[in-house]
């Protein structure tokens, strides 16, 4: 009982603490030399992930099932797509589970061959933008960012910079300390008031622990943003942005925390008030497939009405209108909420790997005798294996078919860094 009263007061400051120990551990665990796999990895943090105590659900969910009964979700096709017009899209996800990055390549599919179109990715280091003139040396691995070592990540980066030539640009800040000369170099005093101004500087004081990074964080990441939405603005006044985040960096409302006036100034909010712009959001992190304690308790409810074949989505405003309780707490500040598929196991890979255009291609077990290892990676051949981001990797197991999954391309198949054979995929 004292447990949950004190998940419920304090689960925001207990969800900052932990993102901020999980990106830790991260940082140490992926860099240690094993011959483990970055979604092997993954698994590890997944499992950890599974220990911190649950959300504040409670709530009687069985009483509200009419109320879930009356929302719509629908399944997303290019009808979806086609109504994100907007000026700016903000789209978050999931670090630990890469399903949520599948509908990102969608979402960029549908987008990269407008050139009025430019994308921005929390995910690159600190001006690590990836100009035209270095697209054909161009090596997609974990140097550009943390989480480009995970291959659905990393196809999402080629897919704008290898495969259509575009552009990409960084916006993270790696900065301890809020930039005022940028801040006022940039004339961002005159679009606030000074109020709203002072309320900031509080939250973001040092005496206020995890919240005085976040402010801090999300204050530089939107300056790091605004200066190149400006440069990009005067060359080309029909631009459109598509910004990629991760979790409550999506929250078009600052999140009060259990602080007395303390809040976190989300980057998404932080846009809408500097910019006088409203985007469109997009939230992937709350109806994720996930283990059992750290799932959105109306996950299984959806996913029973509506089946677990498809990415769906529904309006955020109609969640709000039915008052239903989200335990995550990006979901009701955003325009649309995605539910993403059960994942299901189809000789041991996971189903999202299927989806968007992906190619089923068996490994041939011929080279597994000539190897003792059990890790296999496939790498574009346009590429230098020891710097990039393998396309996919395969744990081998004698007991099942073993396969890879590959959008188009020409790979090479390395075990134990070293080259065993070259496939093509038509």
């Amino acid at each position: 009982m004292y447990l949950k009263l004190f998940v419920m007061r304090y689960k925001l400051s207990i969800l900052l603490l932990f993102v901020t120990v999980n990106v830790f551990a991260q940082k140490h665990s992926f860099e240690e030399k094993n011959k483990l796999a970055f979604n092997q990895k993954y698994k590890q943090l997944k499992e950890a992930n599974c220990y911190i105590p649950p959300s504040n659900s409670y709530c009687k969910i069985r009483k509200q099932k009419t109320l879930i009964d009356s929302l719509a979700f629908f399944t997303i096709d290019n009808q979806f797509f086609s109504k994100l017009v907007d000026e700016i899209i903000i789209v978050n996800e999931d670090h630990l589970f890469p399903q949520n990055r599948i509908f990102i390549h969608r979402l960029i599919n549908h987008f990269v061959r407008d050139t009025n179109v430019y994308f921005f990715f929390e995910t690159l280091k600190p001006y690590k933008d990836i100009t035209e003139s270095h697209l054909d040396t161009l090596n997609v691995g974990k140097h550009l960012g943390f989480y480009i070592a995970e291959p659905q990540m990393a196809e999402n980066i080629r897919l704008i910079t290898k495969k259509h030539k575009r552009p990409l640009f960084s916006y993270e800040s790696h900065l301890k300390y809020f930039d005022i000369k940028k801040y006022k170099a940039l004339g961002l005093d005159t679009k606030v008031s000074f109020y709203f101004f002072k309320c900031f500087m509080k939250a973001a004081s040092k005496n206020n622990g995890i919240y005085s990074s976040m402010n801090i964080r999300d204050m530089n990441q939107f300056m790091n943003f605004y200066q190149k939405y400006q440069a990009i603005k005067l060359k080309n006044k029909n631009a459109r942005f598509v910004v990629f985040c991760g979790h409550g960096h999506i929250s078009e409302k600052r999140k009060k925390s259990s602080i007395k006036d303390i809040s976190w100034f989300n980057f998404a909010f932080l846009l809408k008030r500097y910019l006088k712009i409203d985007p469109l959001t997009i939230e992937l992190t709350n109806l994720t497939d996930k283990c059992s304690y750290n799932q959105n308790k109306y996950y299984p409810f959806i996913s029973n009405k509506y089946g677990d074949s498809h990415f769906l989505y529904t309006v955020a405003d109609s969640v709000i209108k039915y008052k239903l309780y989200m335990p995550l707490y990006e979901g009701s500040d955003t325009d649309y909420l995605i539910f993403s598929p059960v994942i299901t196991y189809d000789d041991n890979r996971e189903n999202w790997l299927k989806y968007d255009g992906k190619q089923k291609v068996l490994f041939d077990k011929r080279y597994a005798t000539k190897t003792h290892s059990a890790v296999f990676k496939a790498y574009y051949k346009n590429e230098n294996p020891k710097k990039s981001t393998p396309a996919d990797i395969l744990y081998f197991d004698k007991q099942k078919t073993n396969c890879f999954f590959l959008y188009k391309g020409d790979y090479m198949i390395f075990s134990d860094d070293k080259l065993i054979y070259s496939i093509t995929v038509n």
